[in-house]
């Protein structure tokens, strides 16, 4: 099969600026290019361009935005045809400027793709604006589409975005009503919000959970000491670790809020761990400030090469966040041994929940983090139990199950 990807960027050392969604698409890419050919065609973190050549890495090819005779050719068509108001009504003001060229090359760029390197199935991931040309051209050129969701955004007031929120459950019924067509989530209480809020029918919409990279977190090349002694964190303090971006959605405050209220003894043998950037650094080092949290908390910084050994390093695993559908954290917390501190409403904390990796949050308030964390730090823990629970959630079992899904359309198409 050629398998057309698009919800990532090129990868690099860093992966800075990819995301956890951003992270599972190559990953998925990357794994299904063992059998299959696959391309992506990443953000708009380049300019298009004439010359310059597709890129090939770990076996997946990067596809550039060229500008060719066609792309014009084909870019002057939309726009006589008014094909881009299609993005433009869920914009305002100066954004839909925004949206009209977007929508227009790269409508005529995935039509020019589809044709030039015979795509056979297209898989986008996240019902968003950006990706509305891929979607309506799939559609109407006939190529089968896979539509995976990672989370829903009309559902939370901290996911803040530049186009009208309806899009989603627009694009969604769009994509439920055509044929040859699949909706996934990478949970199942994603499935059920798609259902329950946008009606889209259930047996248009499977899950198909993440997977995770066992050999690269379930390191034990370095000693916990010698890890912490190399970061500069202190032996005998129980270390809480969170990583992602600095955000509301994070929730990283509540964290912070809880040492506030917490007894001094306990708060005194903890450290606050924070992976990642963000525009929430100023608003969170303000109330660290304010409560002198100075010696409980610790910014780290963004680091994807070095983040197997956060996670080696760590005693806890905590995610706050308001929302997610399947966090890519989780599985590699347990892939590395670390139990989880979450809340039990979490999105996608059922489909992976097991006593022996998680330690449940009940409520959203102050006291019950505090609560949950001084029962987590009492209790004992089998690292090795939760590395087994992990073994379950792999990229080779995830991708069998879009491959069989892209089967599935393709053979329906032919019939």
């Amino acid at each position: 099969m050629n398998i057309l990807l698009i919800g990532t960027g090129i990868p690099t050392e860093s992966m800075r600026g990819v995301g956890g969604a951003g992270a599972v698409v190559i990953s998925i890419a990357e794994t299904l290019s063992k059998t299959d050919k696959v391309y992506v065609i990443p953000w708009w973190s380049e300019k298009p361009t004439i010359l310059r050549r597709n890129l090939v890495k770990n076996g997946v090819e990067y596809i550039r935005r060229r500008i060719t005779l066609e792309v014009v050719y084909l870019m002057m068509k939309g726009s006589f045809s008014g094909s881009f108001k299609a993005a433009t009504k869920y914009a305002h003001g100066l954004n839909k400027i925004k949206y009209a060229l977007l929508y227009t090359f790269d409508r005529a760029h995935i039509e020019a793709t589809l044709r030039l390197f015979k795509i056979d199935v297209v898989h986008v991931h996240g019902p968003t604006l950006p990706y509305l040309p891929y979607i309506e051209a799939a559609i109407e050129e006939g190529t089968p589409l896979v539509c995976t969701c990672h989370g829903i955004c009309t559902l939370n007031p901290d996911i803040n975005l530049d186009f009208d929120k309806s899009f989603e459950k627009d694009i969604l019924r769009r994509i439920s009503d055509a044929d040859r067509t699949e909706i996934t989530t990478v949970s199942t209480q994603v499935r059920e919000q798609c259902i329950n809020h946008f009606g889209i029918s259930p047996d248009r919409i499977r899950v198909v959970l993440n997977g995770v990279d066992h050999d690269r977190f379930h390191s034990v090349e370095k000693a916990i000491g010698d890890l912490r002694e190399q970061y500069s964190i202190p032996q005998d303090k129980i270390v809480l670790l969170q990583v992602g971006t600095l955000s509301k959605l994070k929730n990283h405050s509540l964290v912070l809020r809880a040492l506030a209220e917490m007894d001094n003894e306990i708060k005194g043998r903890l450290l606050y761990v924070i992976v990642g950037d963000g525009k929430e650094r100023k608003t969170l080092s303000s109330i660290i400030k304010e409560n002198r949290l100075d010696a409980c908390v610790f910014f780290m910084g963004w680091t994807d090469r070095n983040l197997p050994d956060m996670y080696r390093l760590a005693n806890f695993f905590i995610l706050p966040s308001t929302s997610e559908g399947l966090p890519m954290v989780f599985l590699e917390s347990m892939a590395a041994g670390l139990p989880i501190i979450t809340f039990a409403d979490l999105e996608g904390v059922a489909d992976i929940f097991n006593p022996d990796c998680i330690e449940l949050i009940p409520d959203r308030d102050v006291k019950s983090v505090i609560m949950t964390i001084q029962s987590a730090i009492e209790r004992e823990w089998n690292r090795e139990k939760i590395v087994k629970h992990s073994n379950s959630f792999n990229w080779g079992n995830v991708c069998e199950a879009y491959r069989n899904t892209y089967k599935e359309l393709i053979d329906h198409e032919r019939q």
